[in-house]
């Protein structure tokens, strides 16, 4: 038995023109709380992984990608929180949401079946991956998104800009951790 088309209603319930509301009560948007670029960003991604989208999905990647193309500054680094209002409440940064950003890009550039949304998606995503972040959960997720885009064209000069330089190859000591137990030797 195949299993069921996903449904995208409630997604598109919590968007409105601007993006996807950070926070709603079941299905009513908290306008209060406006958007974040994580949200956002996890939005892109998931309507960038649907094979055959409808028009409405296609909205979606449009509305999210524009959003973050917004929240994106000249250098790479991104605006985490607007107000409903349209403004943004902080300066741009490279923490968390820098991270979820660049995955939700790599993403779209390296999957959304639109042509236009992925040669954008890789611009942001270009611009963005030129940066680095102190912050390890950053890294992890924007090497996520590089990691979507693995054999396209410059996903070798992400590669080796964000996620070689993390470190050496760190020995890993058994399942649970403890020194001497099936010790091998992982990367990163």
């Amino acid at each position: 038995m195949p299993a069921p088309a996903p449904s995208f209603t409630h997604l598109a319930r919590l968007s409105d023109d601007t993006g996807l509301f950070e926070h709603a009560r079941h299905a009513i948007v908290r306008r209060e709380h406006g958007y974040c670029t994580d949200d956002v960003a996890r939005g892109l991604l998931v309507v960038s992984r649907e094979l055959e989208p409808s028009a409405q999905v296609l909205g979606l990647a449009e509305r999210y990608l524009a959003f973050l193309t917004h929240a994106q500054d000249g250098r790479g680094a991104f605006h985490n929180r607007l107000g409903h209002d349209r403004r943004w409440t902080d300066q741009p940064g490279l923490g968390d949401w820098w991270g979820r950003a660049l995955w939700g890009l790599g993403t779209a550039a390296a999957r959304n079946p639109a042509d236009w949304i992925r040669t954008e998606a890789l611009v942001a995503f270009s611009r963005g991956a030129a940066r680095r972040s102190a912050a390890p959960h950053a890294m992890a997720f924007a090497g996520l998104g590089v990691s979507r885009r693995t054999g396209q064209d410059g996903a070798r000069r992400c590669r080796t800009h964000l996620v070689e330089p993390c470190g050496p190859r760190r020995p890993v000591t058994g399942r649970r951790g403890l020194p001497g137990q099936d010790s091998e030797v992982l990367r990163r």
